[in-house]
């Protein structure tokens, strides 16, 4: 057996660079280095992968060139400025063809290979404010963005991905928000009195066992990304996370995404507010979406409008319904749990009321999988979409809405649905009530209708054998089998055993057959594709071009044709059958290979149609759990087992985003608790940084003060006694004439600000460190000196301002304060007992302006915010949605923001 050396992935790239008159052609040699990603392609194909990574690779590949040449960087700038430029087409040639190749779809719909594609985004609307001309004029300037796709092909699979580069002032300061939007609390979560959270929200993201959070009182959630790793209790008045459409080029799909990895017993009127509208063709993938793992009940008097606004497109994911009142819903309801018959593991939702004390009294029980639709004099209503989702090679299956799909048990009363009614275990219409089906009513299990007369389906009616007909003598039924005339042949499979001395992607080699001119034809295993197809008589299959001859990688070796499945189907004619094809639900006879059907099988007459006449699952195969999110193990732990039809977000990804490990802790590279040593004036010596005061004075000893303004790296505290609070006596002014550190230890605001005063000689990063548990700010505010009443900001607005905290650090905002920037402390904890004190002219990523009076103007990751009453919100801005996909790059023509869209 030959054994894989280390291997170097290396290739030389080049760019040809049409720039408004001259062809600039800039040749690169270098490595192109991608990603091993072995986590990660454990979840995906081997092919889907490398495609991926290959394509942001060639991404990277030119953004480093434009770091290296100011042609290209001019070239950039033109497309779309220039409208001799309306777009850039750079060469990127790999030789390692094993890594893919690299092309881009032309407006013809053909593919060009060998080529990326940059194009100018049209109406993006972006602005900042800063001072453009460097002579402490400040104003409002347009910044331009250009979007860079690259496609790569592996075999038959195909990835594209893009990065959107936008131009940045070039002395505007830059934060790395490391992926946090809107507010993130790690731990728990009292939500706010009449409050507002855009941007994002995370509540228990640390928490290794989920909890039970309490929402009410009229709280606002405009978020692409809602995540809580809890239980939720709603409480008084109206909760509403509302579903909007970002208003720039570079949104993702789905717009809008909630999840609750937990129970949620609901009080309140309404949940979810659709208030968008689909204006292009949407897949299963893209569609918005509530999930909610566990149990959706309510208290017994309430009516919850669970999803309402325009009939927009909605998916609701719901492990078991087992509401007590009335329900409205627009959208599809998914049913997820199939019913153990295991009272073990039945539900219990807790009950916490506003002030967080359990009430166990007010507990709601429910049978795991038995689910409820209408109740005796209880309306229910499942509403259609406006629109319906589209047939594309990503959807996963159609739909107008309006349906219920149940993997469980369901019992309907005094319900309509709009679309269809699909039931996969057992389904009872009760007969106290009418119920209205529009669509069919599909039941894999047994079907009890109690009064005919109750019940209008205006479609048709599927269940068992039909009723009324019995299966011929030597029929059986077969549900998704392989037909008896397909041969099937088992794969090459592998487990994946490292070689010694090799690098990244292989794992071990396969010696194959002999001959066909070849004396030894090898193929690499590599570490996430093990599996490889064969011919009709078991033999391994290889790569060949259109001659027939043998296609072989950099190395000379010839390569395996890989498959997803454990096996490889042949029609009678020896003829090679997708997988999909090679099974269905079918009747077959004794002594024969022929396919029957139903009426071929049967004899007698029905009452209904038969459950195979259906031709389809009663609930969609690949919208069940396990493929639209995961499994989890015994212990909790999720494991993405289709990655290929994943749809919900799961807490790896979120915490990945906001650089968390797999068991909640932070990453302490990038959250600090402590005083970075490059600013410190003895290396690990936090005390060795100079005090703003001494004995309640300013300390002018070492220069700390410039101009009545802060300039150095300080400690506002009480020097004499740091345990005790220091008690502030004077608006504190900061001139960060390069990047700072201000540690803020036991202080006592007493109605002051602390500005942070910028201009052309002073437009360094402030780092706030907030350390011990006895900080207390009445109506105070840490701004910028740009802050005024009526601002207008948008919300990629960056502050330049940074909030860490020590270990059980605690900030107390008593009245009117506001903090401008991003909070990156999860050791902290918050309370907060009114609104900010500006008003801002706030335009949100929606597109949509209103004023606003934030307590945090920026993004929050902080421990809890506890309590937080009367209207506390958090108004997103900044650049805290880039995490861990977006960078940025300095070149000879000034600084860009690289944005993958990756992040929360």
């Amino acid at each position: 057996m030959k054994t894989e050396k280390k291997k170097t992935l290396r290739g030389s790239i080049l760019f040809t660079v049409v720039c408004v008159m001259a062809l600039l052609i800039i040749f690169l040699t270098g490595t192109l280095a991608l990603a091993s990603a072995a986590g990660n392609r454990a979840h995906r194909s081997y092919s889907v992968s490398q495609a991926n990574y290959t394509a942001r690779a060639a991404i990277a590949s030119f953004t480093e060139a434009m770091k290296r040449d100011e042609r290209i960087v001019a070239a950039v700038q033109a497309v779309g400025s220039d409208p001799s430029v309306p777009a850039l087409h750079p060469q990127v040639i790999i030789n390692d063809k094993t890594l893919g190749e690299i092309g881009y779809i032309d407006s013809h719909g053909d593919w060009i290979k060998d080529h990326i594609e940059v194009t100018h985004v049209p109406n993006t609307g972006a602005y900042d404010y800063y001072d453009k001309k460097g002579d402490g004029s400040y104003g409002w300037y347009p910044v331009d963005t250009v979007k860079i796709t690259a496609t790569c092909k592996v075999g038959k699979e195909r990835e594209t991905v893009s990065a959107y580069v936008q131009k940045a002032p070039s002395s505007q300061t830059v934060t790395n928000g490391g992926g946090i939007q809107g507010l993130q609390e790690v731990g728990g979560n009292s939500f706010a009195n009449g409050g507002l959270i855009t941007g994002g929200l995370g509540v228990g993201i640390g928490d290794t066992v989920p909890g039970l959070h309490h929402f009410h009182n009229d709280t606002k959630v405009e978020t692409t990304l809602t995540y809580v790793n809890a239980s939720l209790c709603g409480g008084t008045s109206s909760f509403e996370i509302r579903v909007k459409k970002p208003d720039r080029a570079t949104a993702e799909k789905p717009y809008s995404q909630t999840v609750i990895d937990g129970n949620l017993l609901m009080e309140n009127n309404n949940f979810i507010k659709l208030d968008y509208e689909m204006t292009e063709d949407f897949t299963q993938k893209e569609v918005p979406y509530l999930f909610i793992n566990g149990m959706l009940t309510q208290d017994q008097q309430s009516q919850l409008n669970l999803v309402t606004g325009n009939n927009a497109p909605f998916n609701v994911f719901i492990g078991t319904l087992n509401p007590k009142g009335p329900v409205n819903i627009q959208g599809d309801l998914y049913l997820m749990d199939k019913n153990p018959h295991d009272p073990h593991q039945d539900y219990t939702a807790e009950y916490m009321d506003s002030n967080g004390n359990r009430v166990p009294s007010k507990d709601v029980t429910g049978t795991k999988g038995v689910n409820y639709f209408g109740l005796p004099g209880q309306d229910a209503k499942l509403y259609a979409w406006a629109t319906s989702v589209v047939q594309k090679e990503e959807t996963q299956f159609g739909s107008m809405g309006g349906n219920i799909y149940c993997m469980g048990d369901l019992i309907l009363c005094k319900a309509t649905i709009h679309g269809d009614v699909r039931v996969e275990g057992d389904c009872v219409v009760e007969d106290v009530y009418d119920t209205v089906i529009d669509g069919d009513l599909v039941v894999h299990g047994n079907l009890t209708i109690k009064d005919e007369g109750k019940l209008t389906v205006k479609g048709d009616i599927y269940n068992g054998d039909g009723g009324g007909r019995t299966l011929k003598p030597g029929f059986s039924y077969h549900e998704n089998e392989v037909y008896p005339d397909i041969t099937v042949k088992d794969n090459y499979i592998f487990d994946n055993t490292p070689v010694p001395e090799s690098e990244g992607e292989y794992y071990k080699t396969l010696i194959t057959q002999e001959g066909e001119g070849i004396d030894d034809l090898t193929t690499i295993v590599n570490a996430s594709q093990t599996k490889y197809k064969v011919d009709f008589d078991g033999k391994p299959l290889f790569e060949r071009d259109e001659e027939g001859n043998f296609i072989t990688d950099s190395e000379g070796r010839v390569v395996g044709i890989t498959s997803e499945s454990d096996h490889t189907y042949y029609d009678a004619d020896k003829n090679e059958v997708e997988e999909r094809d090679a099974r269905g639900t079918y009747y077959s006879k004794e002594g024969d290979t022929k396919r029957y059907t139903e009426d071929e099988a049967f004899e007698g007459q029905a009452k209904y149609k038969t459950y195979a006449a259906y031709k389809k699952p009663a609930y969609p195969t690949k919208m069940q759990r396990e493929y639209i999110w995961g499994e989890k193990d015994a212990s909790g732990v999720l494991t993405v087992t289709h990655p290929e039809t994943k749809i919900i977000k799961t807490l790896h990804e979120v915490r990945e985003a906001l650089n968390y490990d797999d068991e909640g802790n932070y990453k302490t590279d990038i959250y600090h608790t402590s005083v970075p040593d490059e600013f410190l004036p003895v290396s690990g010596d936090q005390d060795s940084l100079p005090y703003a005061y001494v004995n309640g004075a300013r300390n002018d000893s070492n220069q700390l003060w410039s101009g009545g303004a802060i300039t150095k790296s300080c400690i506002i505290s009480n020097k004499e006694n740091p345990t005790q609070q220091l008690t502030i006596t004077e608006d504190i002014h900061i001139k960060p004439l390069s990047e700072m550190w201000v540690v803020i230890k036991n202080v006592n605001s007493n109605n002051h600000k602390i500005i942070v005063d910028r201009d052309a000689t002073a437009d360094g990063k402030v780092n706030f460190l907030i350390v011990g548990a006895n900080n207390f700010f009445d109506n105070t505010s840490i701004i910028t000196n740009e802050v005024r009443n009526n601002m207008p900001v948008k919300y990629d607005k960056e502050w330049g301002i940074e909030y860490y905290a020590a270990p059980n650090a605690k900030l107390k905002m008593q009245n009117q304060c506001m903090m401008v920037g991003t909070f990156k402390a999860p050791e902290l904890v918050i309370g907060c007992t009114d609104q900010g004190p500006y008003t801002i002219q706030y335009e949100d990523e929606y597109g949509h302006t209103e004023n606003k009076n934030p307590v945090i103007l920026g993004s929050a990751l902080v421990s809890q915010v506890s309590p937080a009453v009367n209207k506390f919100s958090v108004v997103n801005s900044g650049n805290g949605g880039v995490g861990n996909g977006g960078s940025s790059i300095n070149t000879a023509l000034g600084r860009f923001e690289i944005k993958y869209l990756m992040g929360v």
